[in-house]
């Protein structure tokens, strides 16, 4: 059969598709080149016309996924309706769900055979998701709700907590724990961001797919 023709942009989204698609599967270390254009029907002189190793196209893939979760994050920080704390709210809250209706790909990420992409991810996600929290805290500031000396540096610390925070409530082995830690991350980032003590960000409920033993 004849391989149908596409627009350059078109072939690289495709090699893009496959590739998550493959990762998700088995993941990164056990993905090839060959398993990737096999599976788009293409040789590899094709693929290296668009990427220069699979490393590339794995942060292609990364850079994908980050720009969805920006989107929607950028959504809410451009929301003039809502001040600094009820976007922090928001966020929060929407990030939560995220990781429940994809719990999958955070376990996929969290795999040993994609340690490389799961660090990749990291770095990447502070570099396109850490400026939109500091506008938000800035915003804080000059409502007079937020007082930070620092915003980026205190942004940054915040984030090396919110890259693990999940594995830490998932280690949660009664409902008392889980909603002490929750509790403890609450104080915590109220006060990095110098916000009023009677304030709460995280709603303290029980996560469903969290068993307990």
């Amino acid at each position: 059969m004849v391989r149908v023709s596409k627009d350059p942009e078109l072939r690289r989204k495709e090699f893009i598709e496959v590739a998550t698609e493959l990762f998700n599967e088995k993941g990164f270390d056990n993905t090839s080149v060959s398993d990737i254009t096999n599976k788009v029907g293409l040789s590899h002189g094709s693929f290296f016309y668009y990427f220069k190793s699979k490393k590339e196209i794995m942060k292609e893939v990364i850079f994908d996924g980050l720009n969805e979760i920006r989107y929607s994050i950028r959504q809410i920080v451009d929301n003039k309706q809502m001040n600094a704390i009820e976007k922090f709210q928001t966020i929060l809250k929407w990030s939560a769900d995220v990781q429940d209706t994809h719990e999958e790909f955070v376990e996929y990420s969290h795999r040993e055979s994609n340690a490389a992409m799961h660090r990749e991810y990291t770095l990447r996600s502070r570099e396109m998701l850490l400026p939109l929290f500091v506008e938000i805290i800035e915003q804080g500031i000059k409502e007079g709700t937020f007082n930070v000396e620092y915003p980026t540096e205190t942004m940054e610390y915040l984030t090396y907590i919110f890259e693990n925070m999940e594995d830490s409530i998932k280690s949660s082995k009664t409902e008392e724990e889980y909603y002490q830690k929750m509790c403890a991350l609450d104080i915590l980032i109220i006060k990095a961001l110098g916000i009023p003590e009677d304030t709460r960000l995280l709603g303290y409920y029980l996560k469903p797919n969290l068993k307990f033993e």
